[in-house]
């Protein structure tokens, strides 16, 4: 799980797409 600030930056980069 490399997705932790981007995850509220941008959601939706790897774990919501």
């Amino acid at each position: 799980m490399k997705t932790k600030i981007s995850d509220i930056m941008n959601p939706g980069t790897s774990k919501d797409q």
